[in-house]
């Protein structure tokens, strides 16, 4: 299946295979177990966990023409939702796709490995 831009790429449903925060492989922390699952419609993204339970609900703006390419995510609406703009930095193929991003108040990654006040999700599409 060709992908003809970003946008269209990141459409449908991804499993998170790796998680990365503040430096820290699979951290043992509030998220030990969840096992996300990312869908993603448009513009609009919906992430819910092993349970069932949709845990955020938001939208996201692509800047694909940078490098590294740039998104913000917007959380909207959920338990784990935040009032502010994350700014991170993507990569997509057609079965895979990985963020970083930065917490609030924290400038936009440039790489994909993670400091302080720093999370990045890999994901495998399903």
């Amino acid at each position: 299946m060709a992908m003809t831009n970003d946008l269209e790429a990141m459409q449908g449903r991804w499993q998170q295979v790796h998680y990365e925060r503040d430096g820290v492989v699979e951290p043992s922390d509030e998220e030990a177990g969840w096992q996300p699952i990312t869908e993603i419609s448009g513009h609009n993204f919906t992430v819910t966990i092993a349970d069932g339970s949709v845990v955020l609900v938001g939208v996201f703006v692509l800047f694909d023409t940078v490098t590294p390419r740039a998104v913000d995510w917007t959380d909207v609406s959920g338990p784990y939702a935040c009032d502010h703009t994350i700014p991170a930095i993507y990569e997509v193929t057609a079965s895979t796709f990985a963020f970083c991003a930065a917490y609030d108040g924290q400038v936009r990654p440039t790489a994909f490995r993670t400091g302080p006040g720093q999370v990045l999700r890999r994901m495998k599409r399903l």
